[in-house]
């Protein structure tokens, strides 16, 4: 909470600052989450990052403040004015170990830690000694640079410091303070997830939550539960309140931690111990331990006190029946059993390191022998999640915004509804000459694939340029600000709206990466829930839409084709409007590699999901037209919250929310197909070798994932990347195109091969005409300079193509980057195999 109060500070906010407080907080326990859920070594890794910058920044503070000054006055004050309060005094050791809080947490994850009985003693030696002559010098430079008086009124020392010294280039540091807190956090969340992890293993809490993920190695139960409470409590703003009423509890186990020392000293006299501190500092420690829980008990009695004392003892309530006398048994078995399927996690015993398994048989016969298995993508995508993929990538944000520019350049209700009719079965053709192509070049990639294998790698590599640097990351992009245009709107801002939009759209675009990162079978599952709902919002739509056409509410559908359009380029912009609704068609062919018995699913998917989807928008827009009047849908920026507020008043707030949902199911669809394409080519020598490599125990392609958000990110600083789409999509339009032409080059001259499924010569012929007619017609109609400038930036990757990838002058240079990404990422080639 404390780095979102930071954080929100960067932007003029005019409502009440709770919801975004929360929001933001919320966001930061979820990352924290998501790296320690990861990878125990990337949550290291990030705790090294946020902690190697925070001694600089302090280091900068104390040395700026003490020794390049001579500002000594507050200092030479000395003890005037001192406290007699034992109570104060007590208080005061409170505010100053809070700071100092975390000094234990490495004894929490003592079985991750390489020799502990070295490491461990060393760690907290060093850590602790660091920090404290760190925290004095620091103290010391505040001094130098604000009175006392002006320290005691500041709500943030370092940052008024920052201020008074630095003037305007004193933002860095609340840009410090939030990156501090956030390794704290993360420190603090990966420690305390160990808690319950041991607790659980001990048979205090249920034994799922000592479960460990199967390849990932992270106690993923505790961990989520430990965020899950996390969550809770962000609910009350005053956690403050909270703490201080429950750190006597916390001393109170400090305190009966040393008392352990004694105990263990007496009763396991005789065992090895590796370090052996002298008695009288843990009798000093007990001391001071037991004087913070008493002292501000006695000086300050409080009823909160007792509440909090009450409550920590409350919980034998639970501990007798359910950890003595187990009256749970069994009861949580089905749980267990769905967080074994649904996390992939299993039992994790507690065993020493002395403890050495024998690899050899009982009869004395040699160890087995271990088969290395050969990194690939593992065929995770099934006929439902497949066609969950295809539906879900084509039901973004396209339904429930275009149906105003199709009718707008059509001019009819009539002829819209036959754009939108066309629009999917012209789609259904590509679609049946793609599962052709695609159960013949059963490679992940899609286009580029294809046109690699009929017409060659400079054609190839001309659409991966496009598709990699422009149109994949800008459709990304776009289709993650709509989320977070509509996400905005809950909230009262009185600012410029780009910060905001930006800051929620590059939140959704890194939250869509993790997932896909993750796992390839959760960003699946993720794609079957998100389609689910958007299927959902739009029965709801047809469902009313047929109830109003049969009380009779046929107006606007009565109309037909009065003020229907003859501009030619006209049509076309409303076959690009009504096609942006149906982009996503060929998704699946993206994954092939990835999808089980492509031979099968792949046709069925396509089939299945473009036939769904054409029946589910011609029903849609007829519902739209028995609520909302033409001129009124072409007056609303939003038409399907437009119909909502119309026909469910308020509760029609569930529309911009199933709008959020459908987006964000469009954008991890658009992702997880468009990091193929930068795959793909990288394997084939058309980007650099690393981007085609796979995570050697997640199967994910992680590099080209990462490759293509960055690229999206980057798409989100220009606001207007619709008309960087605009202007492209006729580029799109020509490779889908040549990718017909791959079909007829393919069937002369792979005659003889084997193909699942042979399509009627005639659809892809029309599917041609057509794509030809969309690229040719609005150019000729209204030609700008900006198409000619997309065709330059298109050719001009051939500038590249040449000296990288023929001649490859580039040869050894990646070397170090390669080496550098295999080690940070855990990344391995992954060349092509045949199922054969």
């Amino acid at each position: 909470m404390t780095f979102a109060k930071y954080l929100v500070t960067f932007f003029e906010y005019c409502g009440s600052p709770a919801p975004p407080l929360k929001l933001v907080t919320a966001v930061v326990i979820i990352a924290i989450c998501t790296i320690n859920c990861y990878d125990t070594g990337l949550a290291a890794r990030v705790q090294v990052v946020f902690t190697t910058g925070l001694p600089q920044m302090i280091c900068q503070t104390s040395g700026t403040g003490t020794y390049s000054s001579r500002h000594v006055k507050e200092l030479n004050t000395g003890f005037t004015g001192t406290t007699t309060s034992s109570s104060a005094i007590a208080l005061s050791f409170y505010d100053a170990l809070w700071a100092y809080d975390g000094w234990n947490s490495l004894n929490f994850l003592t079985e991750e830690l390489k020799k502990p009985n070295v490491n461990l003693p060393r760690a907290n030696i060093f850590g602790v000694l660091l920090v404290t002559v760190l925290y004095v010098l620091v103290n010391m430079s505040y001094l130098t640079v604000l009175s006392a008086s002006e320290l005691l009124e500041s709500d943030a020392v370092a940052v008024t410091w920052g201020e008074r010294m630095f003037g305007a280039a004193g933002i860095i540091m609340p840009i410090f303070v939030m990156l501090s807190t956030f390794g704290a956090a993360n420190g603090s969340l990966y420690a305390g997830g160990r808690t319950v992890y041991a607790a659980a293993r001990e048979g205090h809490l249920p034994e799922v939550l000592s479960y460990v993920h199967c390849k990932r190695y992270t106690p993923l139960p505790s961990i989520l539960f430990t965020t899950v409470l996390a969550l809770l409590m962000i609910i009350p703003l005053d956690v403050g309140a909270l703490i201080d009423f429950f750190s006597f509890a916390a001393w109170l186990f400090y305190a009966l931690t040393i008392v352990c020392l004694f105990v263990l000293r007496w009763k396991m006299k005789d065992a090895h111990r590796p370090i052996k501190v002298p008695i009288v500092l843990p009798i000093i420690f007990l001391l001071c331990s037991v004087y913070l829980v008493v002292a501000p008990i006695i000086e300050d009695p409080r009823l909160e006190f007792l509440y909090a004392f009450l409550f920590m003892v409350g919980g034998l309530v639970l501990y007798f029946p359910l950890v003595v006398f187990k009256w749970h048994k069994g009861r949580f078995d089905p749980v267990t059993l769905f967080c074994q399927l649904f996390m992939e996690v299993v039992p994790s015993p507690y065993v020493p390191d002395d403890v050495k398994s024998d690899t050899s048989s009982e009869d004395g016969a040699a160890p087995p022998v271990i088969v290395y298995e050969r990194v690939r993508l593992k065929r995770n995508v099934g006929l439902i999640s497949g066609t969950s993929m295809i539906v879900g990538t084509i039901i973004g944000s396209g339904i429930f915004i275009s149906p105003k520019g199709v009718l707008q350049e059509t001019g009819s209700v009539g002829l819209s509804l036959i754009v939108w009719a066309t629009a999917g079965v012209l789609s259904l053709f590509g679609s049946l000459a793609y599962a052709e192509i695609g159960t013949l070049i059963p490679k992940s990639g899609g286009e580029y694939s294809y046109l690699l294998a009929a017409l060659g790698p400079i054609v190839a590599y001309m659409y991966a340029w496009i598709k990699i640097i422009v149109l994949g990351p800008s459709s990304a992009a776009i289709i993650c600000m709509t989320f977070a245009k509509y996400f905005v709107t809950f909230f009262e801002y009185c600012g410029s709206p780009a910060p905001p939009l930006k800051l929620v759209t590059a939140v959704v675009i890194i939250a869509i990466c993790t997932i896909n990162c993750y796992d390839t079978g959760l960003a699946a599952r993720v794609q079957v829930v998100f389609t689910f709902a958007k299927l959902v919002a739009l029965g709801l739509i047809v469902v009313v839409g047929i109830m109003r056409m049969a009380q009779g509410h046929v107006k606007e559908l009565n109309t037909g084709f009065t003020g229907t359009t003859t501009s030619s380029s006209a049509i076309a912009l409303s076959f690009y409007d009504a096609l942006w609704a149906y982009d996503g068609w060929n998704s699946l062919n993206f994954l092939t590699e990835e999808l089980k018995k492509p031979n099968v699913n792949l046709p069925r998917a396509n089939i299945f999901g473009v036939l769904l989807v054409t029946v589910l928008y011609v029903l849609v827009n007829m519902s739209y037209l028995t609520v909302l009047s033409a001129s009124e849908l072409l007056e609303s920026d939003a038409v399907a919250v437009t119909w909502g507020e119309r026909m469910f008043g308020a509760a029609g707030i569930i529309m911009p929310i199933f709008v959020m949902l459908s987006t964000f199911g469009a954008a991890n669809g658009s992702l997880y197909a468009g990091g193929r394409t930068v795959y793909a080519a990288a394997r084939e020598g058309h980007l650099p070798e690393v981007l085609s490599y796979v995570h050697c125990k997640r199967y994910t392609p992680l590099p080209s994932i990462l490759f293509t958000t960055v690229l999206a990110l980057l798409m989100i600083i220009p606001l207007d990347v619709g008309a960087l789409i605009d202007f492209f999509s006729f580029a799109a339009w020509l490779f889908y195109a040549l990718t017909i032409v791959c079909l007829f080059v393919l069937r002369w001259k792979m005659k003889d091969a084997h193909r699942p499924i042979k399509v009627p010569i005639v659809l892809p012929i029309i599917f041609l005409l057509c794509s030809i007619y969309l690229v040719v017609a609005p150019i000729i109609e209204d030609p700008r300079l900006e198409f000619l400038y997309a065709f330059l930036f298109m050719v001009g990757g051939l500038v590249l193509y040449f000296p990288l990838v023929v001649f490859k002058w580039h040869k050894g240079c990646f070397d170090p980057v390669t080496l550098f990404c295999q080690l940070f990422m855990e990344v391995v080639p992954s060349p092509y195999v045949p199922d054969e």
